[in-house]
């Protein structure tokens, strides 16, 4: 079976980290991201922005890293929400209902907006 590739990349904006996130998020590559989420609280970021737009497959596994990495940020005072997740992607959070949780927004603009508002707030 061919491994499928997971790429990332990380960007900040002042105390918010987005990691763009290409490929499949799954049993094979779902610690790959859970690695970057750890690394990204370690930074002392307020927010981190999780970029789904390129990212074509999440299967059982890759959800629970997103839902296990949520976690392990909001216990570091770290909020994550999720950006341009589409297609198949989409439907499993919505049918895993994880927005309560995990925030979707459409556009990049919105969830910097929302990111900066949660600072505001603690």
């Amino acid at each position: 079976m061919k491994q499928q590739a997971l790429l990332l990349h990380t960007r900040q904006q002042g105390e918010i980290g987005i990691i763009d996130v290409m490929g499949a998020v799954n049993a094979e590559t779902g610690e790959q991201l859970h690695v970057e989420l750890i690394r990204l609280c370690n930074l002392a970021l307020r927010s981190i922005i999780v970029n789904l737009e390129n990212t074509n497959q999440l299967d059982s596994a890759g959800l629970r890293t997103l839902i296990v990495g949520s976690r392990q940020a909001r216990r570091r005072g770290v909020n994550v929400s999720l950006l341009a997740p589409h297609g198949a992607v989409r439907q499993i959070l919505y049918a895993a209902q994880v927005t309560e949780t995990l925030p979707i927004f459409d556009s990049e603009s919105q969830a910097l907006e929302q990111a900066s508002k949660s600072h505001e707030h603690p």
